[in-house]
């Protein structure tokens, strides 16, 4: 019998053919969890201005177990997830980025 293993999101910002934080972003999932799934799609927000953005993205959905080995140790998944999550914005220069975590939790990493 396999074991259970939950449904993560991130969502990435494509910034075009030259911007290589998301394939450095997904390379870090498949590293990490095996592999992913990853469409296209748009993403829309206002910011405080009241300024409309829309973004072309890809969405990466991984599977994912309740804990990950991370130099030898039992890892929460989540904390793995944001440590991914956290490197792209950091490269990307977005402000945020969504996760939704195993749990059906979502939060913006900042």
């Amino acid at each position: 019998m396999s074991r259970p293993l939950y449904e993560a999101r991130i969502i990435l910002v494509s910034k075009g053919d030259f911007d290589t934080s998301v394939p450095n972003a997904l390379g870090a999932i498949r590293e990490a969890f095996g592999g992913f799934t990853a469409f296209r799609g748009v993403g829309s927000w206002t910011d405080d201005e009241g300024v409309v953005h829309t973004d072309k993205t890809i969405i990466v959905d991984i599977a994912v177990p309740a804990t990950v080995s991370l130099r030898g140790h039992k890892t929460p998944v989540a904390a793995k997830l944001r440590k991914i999550a956290a490197a792209y914005r950091k490269a990307s220069g977005e402000k945020t980025v969504y996760l939704r975590g195993p749990t059906g939790i979502v939060e913006f990493i900042t």
